[in-house]
């Protein structure tokens, strides 16, 4: 054959059919996906109709820290402050004391808040709060989310987007948006960046219309799973359309990405299992081009961690942070990836918007119903991936190991409209090996 470069993309296929003695190319060597993108054997220039290209960035690590009271919070956030982390994503209880926790909060850090069930009297404790302590603090509620989670909203529509639009005007515009929710419920990577930005949008056409500002911070949550070259090429298509839509608006906005593993791949195996799950998921998030990368705890049975347990898999995810987004731009692979996905989430997007946008969308069912069927596509290549393996299930963690239930749990709460619904791949086999 003659040297590679020389020689076109439809020469080295020709040779490779002549090679293959009659089988057939795509059943063959064309790696089909459920994903509506197929992964090819080889990728040169002609697979590539633009280039997108992600900064020289680099990728920090996000702390998460429960608040249920003032003292553990501080203690942690001091402990993981020694060892020159300085980025906190603060899940704030509705018990604790608000201002209690931000007077009594290091300085020098960067932290982000969340608070589902913020009132109007937090929201003026932490305006003061921040005016009086100079923290670097966003605010990171996304009412959305939590109406898709919970099929309902927190108080009504109205008022939450009146909430919403409360702590949007706190020190600096923020808006945060957590689409992590589709890909751990088993949404396609179409269906995660075309909900992810139209949840957004309901977000920025509200801000359009009823705020004066100049600039806007937007944070994406988003989850990663295991498939290596389709979550990378997944966020850099979240990038490429998240830049090319809020370009638009008649204020200047930056979108930030945060990133973690998704839960949906997460098993009960005591073995390394797990850990190198998560470490191929952080190695995406960090080539993806993600901004915050929050470190995935690996054992989902345990309920208490302990600093040092936790402290390792954080470094662990440190130890990735040496590559940089920027050495795959120019990849022939993962910019004809990214370019296929963001070219038919837009066509999905459009399709969305059309039909009155997300929220519209999922009061109907259709978002559900769109999610369910690619869920169960996506189960029932699992399930024979499982058996075609012959996976032992003799390393699975027993009940008495068990700190925390690891199952989905049926909420018989009545609800306004159907909740989207998370839930593990491995939790129906799981169940059937327990069981016996």
């Amino acid at each position: 054959m003659n040297n590679f470069h020389e020689t076109s993309f439809k020469q080295w296929k020709q040779q490779v059919q002549f090679e293959l003695e009659g089988a057939d190319y795509n059943k063959t060597l064309v790696f089909k996906t459920l994903q509506e993108v197929d992964i090819l054997p080889i990728y040169t220039s002609e697979n590539n109709h633009l280039y997108y290209d992600i900064n020289d960035k680099k990728t920090e690590i996000m702390i998460p820290v429960e608040c249920f009271s003032v003292i553990p919070v501080v203690k942690k956030i001091n402990f993981f402050k020694k060892h020159h982390f300085s980025n906190f994503f603060l899940s704030i209880h509705p018990h604790i004391d608000i201002a209690d926790l931000l007077n009594t909060l290091p300085k020098e850090n960067r932290y982000f808040i969340n608070n589902k069930h913020i009132t109007d009297e937090v929201i003026n404790k932490l305006k003061k709060c921040i005016e009086e302590c100079k923290l670097d603090i966003a605010v990171c509620n996304d009412y959305i989310h939590r109406y898709i989670e919970k099929g309902m909203w927190f108080r009504s529509q109205y008022d939450d987007f009146e909430c919403f639009a409360k702590t949007f005007n706190i020190k600096k515009p923020v808006l945060f948006v957590d689409t992590t929710l589709y890909q751990n419920a088993g949404a396609s990577i179409i269906q995660q960046i075309a909900y992810g930005i139209s949840h957004t949008l309901e977000y920025s056409k509200h801000i359009e219309k009823t705020l004066n500002i100049n600039r806007l911070t937007i944070y994406f949550k988003i989850a990663v799973g295991s498939h290596f070259l389709l979550e990378i090429a997944k966020l850099r298509a979240f990038h490429q359309i998240a830049m090319s839509i809020f370009d638009v608006f008649p204020f200047k906005i930056e979108c930030m990405f945060m990133v973690e593993p998704s839960d949906r791949e997460l098993s009960l195996s005591t073995s390394n299992y797990n850990e190198q799950y998560i470490k191929m998921a952080h190695e995406s998030a960090i080539l993806g081009g993600a901004d915050f990368l929050f470190p995935k705890y690996p054992i989902i049975y345990h309920k208490k961690k302990e600093y040092q347990q936790e402290f390792k898999s954080i470094m662990t995810a440190s130890d990735s942070l040496g590559n940089k987004a920027s050495i795959i731009n120019k990849s022939d692979c993962f910019q004809s990836l990214s370019y296929q996905f963001a070219k038919k989430s837009l066509l999905l997007l459009q399709n969305i918007e059309k039909n009155g946008g997300l929220l519209e969308v999922f009061k109907n069912g259709s978002l559900q119903k769109s999610i369910r069927e690619k869920a169960l596509e996506e189960q029932e290549q699992f399930d024979a991936l499982v058996i075609s393996n012959n996976i032992d299930f003799k390393d699975i963690a027993q009940k008495e190991l068990w700190e925390t239930y690891p199952f989905l749990k049926r909420n018989n709460t009545k609800t306004s409209v159907e909740p989207l619904i998370p839930k593990r791949l491995w939790e129906h086999l799981e169940k059937k090996h327990l069981s016996k």
